[in-house]
């Protein structure tokens, strides 16, 4: 019995193939994959995820947008810088450049850089701030200034050596701003600004250089040849210019340059209205002044909220470069040329206005083209009161 235990609990020899192999176990053969079965939806293209905003683009990065210099002879409270949050208004930068392809934008992230070029025993400060305001204006240089940056939430306080940065609070209402147009309020995500608090101690100047990293989303494809390069001098588009007046832009009392009697003010089509300009040192424009005296006009300023028929700016001249800074910074009638008799033909007939760099950084984005609208200086008053009213969050300091 143990014997026939042993001999059923013995393997079993494998049974050998005619060739002598072990014969092996088959397999049962797995089927070839089929192909994946492809549905309505997928044959169309629809089957995977879509980009939300086939035209929207994220862009980020850090770009360079200025310097301000500080001396002893600078005010405390005089404003160096007025920088806009627009991507049109950073000129020459690569993200300007990105948004002339589209038509509006909104702001991620805003940080504004500051470096400073001085050594640390360097005597001097300076006030940084953000206002939501874009048309919020500062008063002349004086303390009230300092105070009032400082007043401000997104506000700090630098020494002239200290290197910082500020963020931009970027939580907004309104969903997208225009990069182009004609209401400051629908393209502008308010102002950063520089003021000087104290003067540079030291002798010379001393330079703080600008930048911004940022985080946008540009939308809205809007292709269009913009023909100029920033920083090139500019032409009238036809020849034969003289000043005088025209009857649409305050009623014929200032003073612009026109081509042809009769007619229209001559179109400058790549002026800045951001710049001011200065005639080429080969040329002559001369007008007559209020005692119709023959003066000669050197420097020129874009004409704001006008164009002529053609959707071209107009050129003013203006009588001194002072005056010109001013008009850039706050375009007021007062500092145009009052008319008083057609002048003489410009020599040559068509001369070149080249622009000029202001001590001060100022950047703005471009505003379209309009008619102004003549009002009083009550009723300039009145709507002033009525905004400030409607904002009982917001206060101003009054200018002094």
């Amino acid at each position: 019995r143990v014997q026939r235990n042993n001999r059923n609990s013995a393997p079993k020899p494998q049974r050998t193939n005619r060739r002598g192999g072990a014969r092996r176990r088959q397999e049962p053969q797995t089927p070839a994959p089929l192909a994946r079965p492809v549905g309505r939806a997928r044959r169309r293209g629809m089957g995977g995820p879509r980009a939300q905003g086939a035209q929207q683009i994220a862009t980020k990065g850090r770009d360079m947008v200025g310097a301000v210099a500080i001396s002893q002879s600078t005010l405390p409270g005089q404003v160096l810088a007025t920088v806009s949050l627009n991507p049109r208004a950073w000129t020459g930068t690569r993200l300007s450049r990105q948004a002339e392809l589209y038509s509006r934008w909104r702001p991620l992230n805003v940080t504004f850089h500051l470096q400073s070029t001085c050594a640390a025993t360097s005597a001097g400060a300076i006030a940084v701030y953000w206002t939501a305001d874009p048309d919020d204006h500062m008063s002349k240089a004086g303390p009230v200034n300092v105070q009032k940056a400082l007043s401000h939430p997104a506000s700090r306080l630098l020494q002239v050596w200290q290197s910082g940065s500020l963020s931009i609070p970027t939580n907004t209402a309104q969903k997208w701003l225009f990069l182009e147009g004609t209401e400051p309020e629908d393209m502008e995500h308010g102002t950063f600004r520089v003021v000087c608090a104290a003067p540079y101690s030291g002798s010379g100047s001393v330079a703080v250089l600008i930048s911004v990293s940022y985080n946008y989303i540009l939308d809205g494809a809007d292709v269009k040849d913009t023909g100029h390069e920033p920083g090139q001098c500019i032409q009238a588009r036809y020849p034969d210019l003289f000043t005088t007046s025209v009857s649409d832009l305050f009623s014929g009392t200032v003073l612009v340059m026109k081509y042809k009697s009769g007619g229209e003010a001559a179109g400058f089509p790549n002026a800045d209205v951001s710049k001011y300009y200065k005639l080429q040192s080969n040329a002559t424009v001369q007008y007559y002044d209020t005692e119709k005296a023959l003066q000669k006009a050197t420097y020129f300023v874009v004409v704001a909220n006008y164009t002529n028929t053609d959707g071209d700016r107009v050129l003013a001249p203006v009588s001194s470069e002072a005056h010109a800074q001013a008009y850039v910074k706050k375009p007021d009638k007062g500092y145009l040329i009052t008319y008083t008799e057609a002048g003489p033909w410009a020599t040559p007939d068509q001369p070149e206005f080249c622009p000029v760099g202001d001590s001060a950084l100022f950047l703005r984005a471009p505003l379209k083209g309009r008619k102004p609208v003549l009002i009083s200086e009550a009723e300039q008053a009145l709507k002033r009161l009525s905004i400030l009213n409607s904002s009982r969050s917001s206060f101003e300091i009054p200018n002094i």
